[in-house]
């Protein structure tokens, strides 16, 4: 598992073209592969920023509960400040109400 996570962090240098790959790469491994907490860490912080990078719709909906997970669970300040920085991005938009005709 850890040598997965260093490939997809070796691909994310590529820039935000490598957002997929990067997204199949750690989908490919499972939650209980992680025993070391800040290994999970590592792997859902990427994961959730692939998926924000890219964009779609379904990858914001699979990134908000990885998100609500990890922050208040990140032990690195800064790490931490990078999920709340992407939750912001992919946070729902408010609703608008829809003016009377």
């Amino acid at each position: 598992a850890e040598l997965v996570l260093l490939r997809a962090e070796g691909q994310w240098n590529f820039g935000p073209r490598s957002a997929p790959a990067v997204i199949d790469l750690l989908g490919t491994l499972d939650d209980s592969e992680w025993t070391d907490p800040a290994l999970a860490e590592r792997r859902a912080t990427l994961l959730a920023l692939a998926l924000v990078t890219r964009g779609e719709a379904p990858d914001l909906v699979r990134a908000r509960p990885i998100l609500a997970q990890w922050i208040p669970r990140s032990t690195d300040p800064y790490r931490r400040d990078v999920l709340r920085a992407l939750q912001g991005v992919c946070a729902e938009p408010p609703a608008v109400p829809v003016a009377n005709q």
